[in-house]
């Protein structure tokens, strides 16, 4: 890509980013970032994924023209509104550049590529844009160095995607994932794509197709020869089908690099693994999560490809594939001979024994180039280790492994002392080791890891270290002081039973640690906490996490002691705990009794107090006599009320340090109310700088420019009960969420899907043209057991059609038509529900032909009112403009026809039995009810 570029995500992930604290249901704000920089003015130089909303629009997408390696899999997707949220404590890279010179084993992370101001700038335009915002203040952003869009949700009305995409002539980068556009917009995007040879890179995750958009995404592989990065994962593509079309697709494509196809139902990919034995482009291939079937040909088909000579796979994720003992086989003799290969991911590997695992541990770390591996959820039944079997040839190359993850695989201190055997004399530089949730471990281990990573002159290489979940690590605290880890910054202990638990002070008073995680240790109303604090204030912590500690007011007096003494804490974790108002009162006066205090992120949610906790924690932003730091906050999941809510937001903005603000899901009781809602977003608007213009009571919508908001703004105000009013739908967008995605949902519609195949087929306008052979793919009438009306095929029929999409599963034909008729007031021909080619079910989409345009008009306008509801489910609405290049064939047309009528016959025919069946069953009941009345002694039946 070039210098334009979208922001991309760090190129290599903490392995273990989403497995961190998923103890508790409520969303993190921002990651507790383990590596913040704060510069001169206090605020961090880095930003979380929850903080830039734009950071997040390819958050697992690599430029295919880097030289940088992708991430591992194993990421949890970021839910919103009503989805729990995976809570996280690691956070993202510092998005400054490693110094020069420095190698591989020094700079921990790779670094997340720059992108260039003016995309920068139009990233945060496009996800701040909302109904109060004129279209030009994001028109006016677009340069040829913006190369890149994300569209996750539509944009807002009033703003013409035609004319943005239009004038955006340099664009190589398109993410339309988490859309659930339906079989039929995929299709049409595949399609569109053949000849296209502008698009680079290209995500369409998350978007609910069916088995029979296979033939498409593999039209669209055989056609296109440019685009370099590719993402289907998240879809279904049937068991086969999927690897049948893709695999010859594979064969003849020279472009792509990056593939990932991550829980996409395939079962059966032999034609699949031929197709990557011939492939000479993948450079990197997320296959994960998908159940395979033949476990052992899935082994042996990516060991095969793993032994050729021109292999280009540098990273490698099969996660959740679970490939047996016979294909793990296979696959270690891949990675013995593979010299491409820097990332490995195969969680749930089945092995014979813990001496296999040990074997495939030992010979990927002898591989010259790999240094992530990640080996989570291994399974075997016998623990033994033996190493008798057991070679590790000595290589010219030293071993490059910096990151290896082995939680919950049964691990022993026996497995770590043999493996130091193994290498004995020969360092492996790790840096970071998750061996969590291994019962078998005792702080032993400790020792042998230590022993394994450091050289003859050199220390140990370890900087982060998790041993999270591990019951048998009671002497932990003795182990890590004795052990000599002067690298070691990053330790997570969390649930793990360590009875003397502050003896970890030493490792911040007197050593280098900067992070420390405590979650879920049984520390309220015992005197650990203050043991473990005693003389921090000057020490090296900048990060603590003791989220689901049962923690009280009581209990965070000795934190709160130290924070007032000068404890230099940039990041502090306290979810799922019981702190009330009054143990928010004692926090922040400790932040307060500081001049100033780099606390950057603090997390309170899912605690228990109301207004006046949340009314002190803002109070912090007011204090003359101090300043802030703080710019991410979650007050999530408490009882704040309509006054707390009032003086959070009125924080943000202007010269506030605070861009990251969660406050949805309030157990307040009664339930706010509209006016209540209404004067929380009017607050949120003004001080964020948007001007509100009326016209009688109605707010006038693309009223004003885009204010200067803060950089990486984000605010959540969902699930706080009431009607979101005038000024939640107008100020709701990807930054500023409110409730009114529950009225209308925020997904692209299928013309917004039309409108982008048209730019990408070049048609010269907003309509695609398409061919009859195309258009048949699409609507899926090229299959004799299609669903799809024939009416499609007609330019009339076509002109008068409506798609329906993020349908309910248990819709009907006669529920959406009495929607229609009667809460729309249009008038309809029909209305067609669409069925999984495969299980038959209604898969959530369907075509409504309408009577007139001022119809098509009225349906479009009630679903923008936000009313198109079936069964309490939002659907969506969508005009359908295309053309067809074909002439319009009598034959065709006369068929159309044909199954119209039939189709009417057979509907009337079925109301018709309806009405029958009815009559009958009300000339029965009657029947019954008038003999029960002439005979008193007979009742339901019986005779009393």
């Amino acid at each position: 890509m070039g210098s334009g570029g979208s922001k991309s995500p760090p190129v290599k992930e903490t392995l273990t980013s989403n497995k961190e604290n998923t103890e508790s249901s409520s969303p993190s704000p921002a990651p507790l970032d383990t590596n913040v920089n704060v510069n001169s003015g206090g605020q961090s130089t880095n930003q979380s994924e929850a903080e830039s909303g734009s950071a997040n629009q390819n958050q697992d997408k690599i430029k295919p023209q880097s030289s940088e390696k992708s991430v591992l899999p194993e990421k949890a997707a970021e839910s919103e509104g009503n989805k729990e949220q995976t809570e996280n404590t690691e956070g993202t890279m510092p998005t400054t550049k490693p110094k020069e010179g420095a190698s591989p084993a020094e700079s921990e992370e790779r670094l997340i590529p720059e992108v260039h101001k003016e995309q920068q700038l139009f990233d945060d335009a496009l996800s701040s844009a909302c109904q109060l915002v004129k279209s030009q203040s994001l028109m006016k952003l677009v340069t040829l160095n913006v190369t890149s869009l994300c569209l996750q949700r539509a944009l807002p009305q009033g703003f013409s995607l035609y004319e943005l995409l239009k004038k955006m002539t340099n664009l190589q980068d398109l993410d339309l994932s988490h859309n659930d556009m339906g079989p039929q917009g995929f299709r049409s995007l595949c399609l569109a794509m053949c000849t296209n040879t502008s698009i680079l890179c290209l995500n369409l995750s998350d978007n609910k197709t069916d088995t029979d958009s296979a033939e498409c995404l593999g039209l669209m592989l055989s056609h296109n020869g440019s685009m370099s990065y590719l993402n289907i994962s998240n879809n279904y593509f049937g068991k086969d089908y999927f690897s049948r079309c893709v695999g010859p697709a594979l064969k003849t494509n020279k472009s792509l690099m990056n593939f990932r196809a991550e829980n996409i139902g395939a079962t059966d990919v032999k034609d699949f693994l031929a197709g990557l034995k011939e492939n000479t482009s993948l450079t990197e291939l997320d296959f994960s999560n998908n159940w395979v079937t033949d476990k052992t040909a899935l082994g042996a088909g990516l060991g095969e490809v793993l032994k050729r000579e021109n292999c280009g796979l540098v990273s490698l994720a099969l996660a959740g594939c679970e490939i047996n003992k016979t294909g793990a086989a296979h696959l270690l003799e891949g990675v013995k001979e593979n010299t491409s290969l820097s990332e490995l991911n195969v969680n749930r590997l089945e092995f014979e024994s813990l001496s296999h695992l040990l074997h495939f541990v030992a010979a990927s770390a002898n591989n010259p180039n790999l240094q992530v591996l990640s080996i989570d959820g291994a399974k075997f039944k016998d623990t033994t280790v033996d190493t008798k079997d057991i070679v590790v040839p000595a290589r010219e190359a030293p071993p490059s492994l910096q990151i290896l993850s082995l939680s919950d695989s049964h691990l022993t201190d026996e497995f770590f002392e043999a493996l130091q055997t193994l290498y004995q004399g020969r360092q492996i530089p790790l840096v970071e080791i998750d061996v969590s949730s291994n019962d078998g471990l005792t702080g032993k281990c400790v020792h042998f890891l230590a022993e394994l990573t450091k050289g003859d002159e050199s220390p140990s290489t370890i900087q982060k270290l998790r041993l999270g979940l591990c019951s048998g690590v009671k002497s932990l605290p003795e182990e890590l002081i004795s052990s000599d880890l002067p690298c070691l910054h990053y330790l997570n202990v969390r649930k793990s039973k360590i009875p003397d638990l502050y003896h970890l002070s030493k490792l911040f008073t007197e050593k280098n640690l900067t992070t420390l995680i405590l979650d879920g240790q049984k520390i309220a109303n015992t005197d650990t906490l203050e043991k473990l604090l005693a003389g921090s204030s000057k020490s090296h912590l900048t990060t603590l996490s003791l989220s689901s500690c049962a923690l009280s007011a009581n209990d965070i007096k000795p934190l709160s002691n130290v924070i007032k003494e000068g404890l230099k804490l940039q990041m502090l974790k306290l979810a799922g705990n019981r702190l009330e108002d009054q143990g928010v009162l004692v926090l922040v006066e400790a932040v307060a009794a500081n001049k100033t205090h780099p606390l950057a992120v603090l997390d309170v949610s899912d605690n228990t107090f109301g207004d006046e906790g949340a009314k002190q924690i803002a109070s912090l932003f007011t204090n003359k006599k101090h300043k802030t730091q703080l710019h991410s906050l979650n007050l999530s999941h408490n009882n704040v009320g309509k006054t707390g809510l009032l003086a959070v937001v009125s924080v943000i903005g202007g010269k506030s340090p605070l861009r990251t603000l969660y406050l949805q899901n309030q157990t307040t009781a009664p339930q706010l109310t509209i006016p209540d809602m209404v004067e929380v977003y009017t607050k949120l608007a003004q001080n964020l700088g948007f001007k509100i213009k009326k016209t009688g009571d109605q707010i006038e919508p693309g009223s004003c420019d885009l204010p200067k908001l803060p950089e990486g703004l984000v605010v959540r105000l969902t699930e706080l009960g009431g009607n979101t009013g005038d000024i939640g739908q107008m100020l709701d967008s990807v930054r500023i969420k409110t409730d009114y995605i529950l009225e209308k949902p925020p997904l692209l519609p299928y013309s917004d899907i039309l409108t982008i195949c048209a730019v990408l087929k070049g048609s010269g306008s907003e309509i695609p043209v398409w061919s009859s052979e195309h258009w048949r793919m699409i609507t899926g009438l090229n299959r004799p057991t299609a669903d799809a009306p024939s009416w499609l095929e007609l330019p009339d029929s076509r002109d008068r059609c409506l798609y329906l999409s993020n349908l309910p599963a248990n819709s009907t034909t006669q529920k959406l038509e009495a929607i229609l008729e009667m809460d729309a007031d249009c008038n309809l021909d029909e209305v067609c529900l669409m069925k999984d080619p495969v299980t038959r079910s209604v898969n959530g989409v369907g075509w409504a032909l309408m009577t007139d345009e001022e119809s098509l008009q009225k349906a479009v306008d009630f679903y923008n009112s936000g009313e198109a509801k079936v069964f309490g489910q939002s659907f969506i609405i969508s005009r359908v403009k295309v053309k067809v290049d074909d002439d319009e064939h009598s034959v065709a047309a006369q068929k159309a026809k044909e199954d119209l009528e039939l189709r009417m016959k057979l509907r009337q025919k079925e109301e018709q039995d309806l009405r029958r069946l009815i009559q009958r069953t009300t000339e029965e009941s009657w029947k019954r009810h008038a003999y029960r009345l002439a005979h008193p002694a007979y009742a339901d039946g019986r005779i009393w």
